[in-house]
């Protein structure tokens, strides 16, 4: 049974869970393998990357961003993002998506 405590034999593997669903707010809880990836994408909302576990780097804008455990990145709505996970064990990020009028009404303040 492939599991998040027992994932597939594959060389490459992704699992998702959908952890939060408040209307417009989303989050989901990523499981990205040794050498996987998430596919490119753009979101016409705000998102925050937050690492759990391991090291993932995220791409967008042009620019690399290494982020380990207890980073966070937030990406502004409109741009391409693609997290790629180049270390040698399993990486767990949240990923929730901030509705627009969330982000016009509350700042957000990235603590490490």
């Amino acid at each position: 049974m492939n599991t998040a405590a027992n994932p597939p034999n594959e060389t490459k593997w992704r699992m998702s869970k959908n952890v939060l669903n408040a209307g417009e707010l989303n989050g989901s809880l990523t499981l990205i393998g040794p050498g996987s990836s998430l596919e490119p994408e753009i979101s016409s909302v705000e998102r925050v990357i937050y690492v759990a576990q391991g090291v993932v780097t995220a791409s967008f804008s042009a620019a690399n961003y290494i982020l380990q455990t207890d980073d966070t990145l937030v990406v502004p709505p409109g741009r391409s993002l693609e997290i790629r996970n180049r270390g040698d064990a399993p990486a767990k990020i949240l990923v929730v998506s901030l509705p627009s009028r969330r982000r016009a009404e509350t700042p957000l303040v990235v603590l490490n």
